[in-house]
């Protein structure tokens, strides 16, 4: 799948494959929470904050009702620095 190629591509740190990769997975079904997470974790990493509040925002969109969108707390979370993802610290 596109998560599991993007998630490699980051052990092995090519990030901007593995956002293209995540970002296709995402064109391709919206509704995966999980790849909002990592894409956001990505760019938090990279210390793309914009990028990291416009992934938030998709995020919004596509669960409206979600418990994140009920609260200003859980936004900025999304800003603060992320657990690495696929083992890796960050760089």
């Amino acid at each position: 799948s596109y998560v599991h190629a993007a998630l490699a591509l980051h052990a092995m740190h090519n990030d901007a494959k593995a956002i293209q990769r995540l970002n296709k997975a995402l064109q391709l079904d919206p509704l995966q929470p999980q790849t909002y997470r990592n894409l956001a974790n990505i760019y938090a990493e990279e210390n793309n904050l914009a990028m990291v509040s416009k992934t938030y925002d998709r995020f919004l969109k596509a669960f409206p009702q979600s418990l994140e969108a009920q609260s200003d707390v859980q936004k900025t979370e999304w800003h603060a620095p992320l657990p690495a993802i696929g083992g890796r610290g960050p760089h």
